[in-house]
């Protein structure tokens, strides 16, 4: 299951396989989808229409986000920078490297992070 992002999701309009992606779109953003990502995961609904129960370290952020504040999401048990890093990696994919290569570059930042801690 993906992270669901306040973005949004799109599917290009020339595609080879729209249609499944549709499909798979559909799927992943069910409610009933919705709801087992995130009693699964541990996280606060991606869905108004999706309530489960939250776990004590995020009610703070939950009552935020029921009074329609946005918050900005992070993992903090990660150690490197994930957002540009993902960008970074995301543009090599887009110009041709290999998903295992993009895989590769981000076990390689995730070392690099580890190791500075040490």
């Amino acid at each position: 299951m993906p992270v669901m992002p306040m973005t949004g999701f799109g599917v290009g309009a020339e595609a080879k396989n729209a249609e499944d992606a549709m499909r798979a779109l559909e799927v992943m953003t069910s409610d009933e989808a919705l709801k087992v990502y995130a009693e699964t995961n541990k996280v606060i609904s991606p869905s108004k229409n999706v309530e489960v129960e939250c776990i004590e370290a995020l009610k703070p952020l939950n009552d935020r986000i029921q009074e329609n504040i946005y918050v900005l999401g992070a993992n903090a048990s990660m150690k490197m920078e994930q957002w540009g890093n993902t960008c970074q990696v995301v543009r090599e994919l887009l110009n041709g490297a290999t998903v295992d290569e993009c895989m590769a570059e981000f076990d390689r930042l995730q070392e690099e992070s580890n190791s500075s801690d040490r």
